[in-house]
């Protein structure tokens, strides 16, 4: 249920929309509709605008710039083609394509995405204050259904087209589930550090910027998650060294 909770929330946002936009001189049914294409511009800042780091200030304030760019085209284009579709007389074959001005102005379309989705963030986060954690994951290994405690997953690594799950006792399990399923399938603590590798943050025992160390096995952080790894786990010192290992097959 919580994870249908922000298209709820998006779709609570829209008759506000709507009842704005009726003060436009659009009639209800041509207000719901044009409120609709609202929609995309706010799931898009929800999704995008947590992935924003400002540790390096300037990279976080392209990646807002080129983000709210991107959103503002989208709501632009669709709104116009809405409005066209919505002003269409099919009688005399005319188009009248005029748009408010106010429904034209950039500011505007920002001003009432924010009204919409800060409320909707706050919501949000007020209701998921503390996300649920599954205490068991179940599987298939070598033919044998498995249920495991969650807390006793180290790390999972891939290898060609096997997932090897490494737990805290020293024990390997084979499974045939794609690590991009295990990433949707586990809970917050699980965190993805590379294409081959998740790892249980709570049995990291410490990170550089290219590496982490889980239950004494020194794992690669590849470039592309190295932001959600800072931001997830404290870094180690700069004088801790680590060494990698490699891709091999567990015994």
């Amino acid at each position: 249920m919580k994870r249908l909770f922000p298209l709820f929330s998006a779709l609570a946002a829209v008759p506000f929309v709507a009842l704005l936009l009726v003060s436009l001189g659009y009639t209800l049914g041509e207000a719901s509709l044009l409120a609709v294409m609202f929609l995309p511009g706010l799931f898009a800042f929800r999704h995008f605008l947590p992935q924003i780091r400002f540790a390096e200030r300037r990279r976080g304030a392209l990646q807002l710039f080129y983000l709210t760019g991107a959103v503002l085209t989208f709501e632009y284009v669709a709104l116009m083609l809405t409005n066209f579709y919505l002003r269409y007389n099919a009688s005399v074959w005319r188009y009248d394509i005029t748009m408010p001005d106010l429904l034209q102005n950039p500011l505007f379309i920002l001003l009432l995405l924010a009204a919409c989705a800060l409320p909707m963030h706050w919501i949000e986060l007020r209701c998921n204050t503390q996300p649920a954690r599954d205490r068991y994951v179940e599987f298939i290994s070598d033919r044998r259904r498995v249920r495991l405690e969650t807390e006793r997953i180290s790390y999972l690594e891939s290898n060609d087209s096997e997932v090897w799950i490494h737990t805290s006792t020293g024990e390997s399990l084979r499974t045939k589930t794609k690590i991009s399923q295990w990433e949707q399938q586990l809970d917050d603590r699980f965190l993805r550090i590379h294409r081959s590798y998740i790892v249980n943050a709570d049995r990291v025992a410490r990170h550089t910027a290219g590496a982490v160390v889980v239950d004494g096995r020194t794992l690669e952080v590849s470039r592309k998650y190295r932001d959600s790894v800072r931001a997830a786990i404290p870094e180690s010192a700069p004088s801790a060294r680590v060494r990698h290992i490699s891709n091999d097959k567990p015994s």
